[in-house]
């Protein structure tokens, strides 16, 4: 009976993973199965990410020390590539763990290029300046919009329910990432780039809408803990909630109330990627901008190694370098990741690990002191604060130019007409062609958007610049310097 139960359950296991693993598309019929033996859906997923218009301008905007002309220093670019290259080898590993419990799915899906794929794209939806960019359209926001039924302040701009309120407020990276993905990337097509749901899900750290995270931060804070780790941010915008909400039902991922998902276990692989890559390789900036020296973070790393290398112990850490030592970093927290995984692997497949894998492993002190010294002395670096000040207001004004002109139909003035008619057209949703906007065209396009939906386009189209050309646009537009 025992035998038959295990059976059983280890066939359901088995089944749900085929289920999360599974190459399904989003906005599509078709199978989900690729046609070429040697590409699986997986690795079409990596690719049209690397093709990907906003991938690529990744490579001028903020990873620690904004618009460094210094070719050393990583952009958010380079850094989600070292956040893949880590994704793949956590994915591997986990591959060969579920072999050996013999969960892995018949479909022997890639779980490494999955993990990879979804690492590669954990950014792209970052606006300029990092997290000092979300933090300028959030204020932006506060400042400039209210409920239409709740505003005696009298901002300016109204949007119809709470929910689309709080999605501008807590205007949040993550979900703007799926928007590229979904929406913004193709997107003559419903589903943008149609990746599978398995990366799109693997990508979301927080599965939730904007108003369950509000309320369970809202519910932690009254119970004085914090609130759970698929629930710190928000992962989708209520616009795009049609689109993701029932993929990701269809995937079998848990449902704990409408809209809100526990994490699928992959998303965990790709957050620790990308806090190895924090912690350890953007050490190696700070130490190229002199924010501290090689010696301080070869002791920092030290503890981390010797995980790997128990008596690693360099005689002069000064003349150590620092490249083996973060590569024998990696290797650790790799390490102590799996541990996790391995002696917690129930809450690990249901998505109900409190914590992240590196908070809950053996060496999370050790971590957070190297985590530390990055944001001590780089992102408090007084360059990156003069940096990030500045394109604090470069996105605040371009919005204050281009929100007015994208929303004001009934009193828009010539200067209004003439930044409306500079606005990207893919960003409209109902035009498909690249021509510039004319009056009665840019009229037509906004007619079938709410206020919502409007001050979103504004806000993909700023969050999609990159540093330098935010700079410029708003340079220009402001009457700084005029165009060559």
């Amino acid at each position: 009976m025992e035998k038959g139960c295990s059976e059983s359950m280890s066939e359901a296991d088995k089944l749900h993973w085929t289920r999360l693993l599974s190459p399904r598309r989003i906005c599509t019929s078709a199978d989900g199965y690729s046609a070429d033996p040697t590409r699986d859906e997986f690795h079409i997923d990596y690719d049209r990410i690397v093709y990907s218009s906003d991938f690529r301008r990744l490579k001028d905007k903020t990873q620690v020390f904004p618009l460094s002309r210094n070719d050393f220093t990583r952009s958010r670019l380079t850094h989600s590539l070292e956040v893949s290259c880590v994704g793949r080898t956590l994915g591997r590993k986990l591959a060969e763990l579920l072999t050996r419990k013999g969960l892995l799915p018949d479909t022997e899906s890639d779980i490494g290029t999955i993990v990879a794929a979804a690492s590669l794209a954990h950014d792209i939806g970052n606006p300029p300046f990092g997290h000092s960019g979300e933090s300028a359209i959030q204020t932006w926001a506060k400042k400039n919009t209210a409920c239409a039924a709740n505003n005696p302040d009298h901002r300016p701009f109204e949007v119809a329910t709470e929910q689309e309120l709080l999605d501008l407020h807590r205007f949040e990276g993550n979900a703007q990432g799926l928007r590229v993905l979904a929406r913004l990337q193709a997107n003559r097509r419903k589903g943008g780039l149609r990746m599978t749901v398995a990366t799109l899900a693997a990508m979301m750290k927080y599965p939730c809408s904007s108003s369950l995270s509000a309320e369970s931060k809202a519910a932690a804070k009254q119970a004085g803990c914090k609130p759970p780790a698929e629930r710190k941010k928000f992962g989708y915008f209520s616009d795009d909630a049609e689109t993701i909400v029932p993929e990701l039902r269809e995937i079998g991922m848990e449902e704990t109330e409408p809209g809100g998902f526990r994490r699928h276990p992959l998303a965990y692989l790709v957050e620790a990627a990308d806090d190895i890559c924090y912690a350890v390789i953007d050490l190696e900036d700070a130490v190229d901008q002199r924010c501290i020296s090689h010696a301080e973070a070869v002791n920092a790393l030290l503890p981390i190694a010797r995980l790997v290398v128990p008596d690693f112990a360099p005689s002069d850490p000064a003349n150590t370098p620092l490249g083996w030592v973060r590569a024998i970093a990696i290797g650790g927290l790799v390490h102590a990741c799996m541990t996790i995984i391995e002696s917690r692997f129930d809450e690990f497949t249901a998505g109900t690990l409190p914590k992240s894998l590196i908070e809950l492993s053996t060496i999370a002190d050790q971590y957070k002191e190297a985590y530390d010294l990055v944001v001590n002395f780089a992102y408090r670096n007084r360059r990156v604060l003069e940096v990030e000040a500045a394109g604090y207001k470069v996105i605040g004004g371009l919005l204050d130019l281009f929100v007015p002109a994208l929303v004001n139909d009934h009193d828009r003035g010539a200067d209004q007409w003439k930044l409306l008619s500079l606005f990207p057209e893919r960003f409209l949703r109902e035009s498909v062609s690249s021509r510039p906007l004319s009056p009665d065209a840019a009229q037509q396009a906004l007619t079938p958007l709410s206020t919502y939906q409007r001050i979103l386009a504004a806000t993909d189209f700023i969050s999609g610049m990159t540093d330098s050309y935010a700079v410029d646009m708003y340079q220009k537009l402001s009457g700084i310097k005029l165009p060559e």
